[in-house]
């Protein structure tokens, strides 16, 4: 996984981490989490590539620290992001099971396609409160973009418009519908998901070649 063109310090997003230069907060055990911290994927910062210098002030856990950037690639888990579990995201007959199936835990017993990657990068990205802060975090997501709008284009009269789900990890949570609200914590007005399912329309509009 390592030699990936994603891992290129040239033309991609830099390298693993390196060990020993990222050293846990002593407290790191005490910290609240809705994922528990693995030390183990805390190896090292990246040194290379267009984020060798890059701050991050978030994490691990809810942690306020200045940090770099945090990964420690464990190729256990790419076994989860194969094209083959992508078929299988996408052969599934309805969007709850796709979502499942794509997702992963807490509702499936192991990772899968989106929890899998997260985990497999490792540091940053494998904490639910800085993950963002990792570039790839925005790669990995556009493509689970990409394979829900495949799987909805197989079937697009009906699938367009499917949306089931809770509204967050953890509870308290909803089940939510074409009417949940999307809230933007005042970057920009609300929308509801019924407004953003197909993103050939406004305010969308992208489109993906394959």
């Amino acid at each position: 996984m390592r030699d990936s063109p994603i891992f290129d310090a040239h033309t991609g997003f830099g390298g693993d981490g390196v060990p020993n230069t990222y050293r846990l907060p002593a407290n790191w055990s005490s910290v609240k989490s809705k994922i528990p911290i693995d030390p183990y994927a805390w190896k090292g910062c990246v040194q290379d590539g267009p984020f060798a210098s890059y701050n991050i002030s978030l994490g691990p856990g809810q942690l306020v620290t200045e940090h770099c950037l945090v990964r420690s690639i464990n190729d256990t888990y790419k076994q989860y992001i194969t094209s083959e579990s992508v078929l299988n995201a996408t052969s599934q007959p309805n969007f709850e099971l796709f979502r499942i199936e794509l997702e992963g835990r807490p509702v499936t017993s192991t990772p899968k396609a989106h929890d899998g990657a997260h985990v497999l990068i490792g540091g940053d990205m494998s904490n639910f409160y800085s993950s963002v802060a990792d570039p790839l975090f925005f790669l990995h997501h556009a493509n689970l973009d990409r394979i829900w709008w495949k799987w909805q284009q197989m079937k697009p009269a009906r699938r367009l418009y499917e949306i089931t789900g809770r509204s967050t990890l953890t509870p308290p949570y909803q089940n939510v519908t074409l009417d949940f609200e999307l809230g933007f914590a005042g970057l920009v007005p609300p929308v509801t998901i019924r407004e953003v399912m197909d993103i050939h329309a406004e305010p969308m509009c992208y489109t993906y070649k394959y």
